[in-house]
This record gives structure tokens, sequence and C-alpha cells, in this order.
């Protein structure tokens, strides 16, 4: 018995530690000098969605970083900052599939529709109100396009950090740290 509740306080520490990085990651990504929407915010919402059993504890990670690091950048509006909270949880929907088989064809497809979806709410929430754009049809195309090279940025970063945070979740699967592997622990811990 209390091997079986060494083992699982192990397990939840460990869960801990991942949620721990993730925090610091995504926090560090979006306050230190970086090339615009190449932040590792999308990923690790994919990530905390595939590695957390709890929904609401996956959800917290990209909203606790957004919260942190916004704290210390230039303010935006609350509409669009909403729409930004809204589009990092997107990723999230993205856990049952990949739970049930863990590819690099379903990751990166993940983290592309994931960034295609971030970057048409941000720029339709930026569209209305906005001194820059017309409220007409011509005036939301022009917002879509001008946010075109963001989407490149987004779309690069998503699919470089996604592959970056998976791979090294793949290699310490592989192996297996100290005996007790990560794999899953988030799941046996109940988190």
């Amino acid at each position: 018995m209390q091997d079986q509740s060494t083992n699982r306080g192990k397990l939840m520490l460990r869960a801990l530690v991942v949620c721990g990085v993730l925090l610091v990651l995504g926090v560090a990504g979006r306050l230190l000098p970086h090339v615009p929407n190449f932040t590792p915010v999308a990923a690790i919402a994919l990530f905390a969605g595939f590695f957390l059993r709890r929904r609401l504890v996956a959800a917290a990670i990209p909203l606790a970083i957004m919260f942190v690091s916004d704290a210390f950048l230039p303010a935006t509006s609350l509409g669009l900052k909403i729409t930004m909270y809204v589009a990092f949880l997107f990723p999230l929907l993205f856990a049952p599939l990949l739970r049930k088989r863990l590819s690099p064809v379903r990751i990166g497809g993940s983290a592309l529709i994931a960034a295609i979806f971030f970057y048409l709410v941000t720029n339709f929430a930026v569209w209305p109100g906005s001194a820059f754009y017309p409220q007409t049809l011509g005036g939301l195309l022009a917002c879509y396009g001008a946010g075109l090279p963001f989407l490149a940025q987004k779309l690069l970063g998503d699919l470089l950090w996604s592959g970056a945070i998976f791979g090294t979740y793949a290699v310490i699967k592989q192996l297996q740290l100290r005996n007790v592997p990560l794999v899953n622990a988030s799941i046996r811990a109940g988190w």
C-alpha cells in the first residue's frame, strides 16, 4: 500500500514539475525578445491538453502564461485580450486525437489548425471599430491581408515549438527517467 502511495506521490511531483516547466517556458517565451507571434503558448496548450488528464488544469496552463506575461507587456484592448485567451485554449480540443495516437503528423496538423484558428479569430477581433480598416467586407479582407506575415510567423513558431516540446517528451519517454516512466504520469496521478 505504501509503495503505491509513494509511487503516486512521485508521479504527482513529476506532473507538477512538467507544469512548472511549461509555465516558465511560456512566460519566458512571451517576455524575452522574439519574432512577433513566434511564442510557445499554443504548443504548450497543445501539450498540456495531451499530457494533463484534467481539462481545467490543462486550460490553466496557457491562461496562467498569458495572465502573468500580460502584466509585463503593453496593454491591448480587452476584447482582443479575451479573444487571444480563447484562441490559446483552442489547441486543447486536439487532446483526444493526440492521446488516441501520438504522431508527428497529428501534432503538426493540430499545430497548423490552431495557428490558422488564432489568425482568423484575432484578426476578426481587431477589425470591428478599427481606425485602420473600414467596417466593410473590404476592410475585413484588408485586415486579414495585413495579418498574413504574422500568420506565417505563427505557423512556423507553432510547428517548431510543438516539435521541440513533443520531441523532448518523446526523448524523456524513451529514457524512462529513474525507471519510473514519465508517460501518463499525469493520468496516474489524477491530474
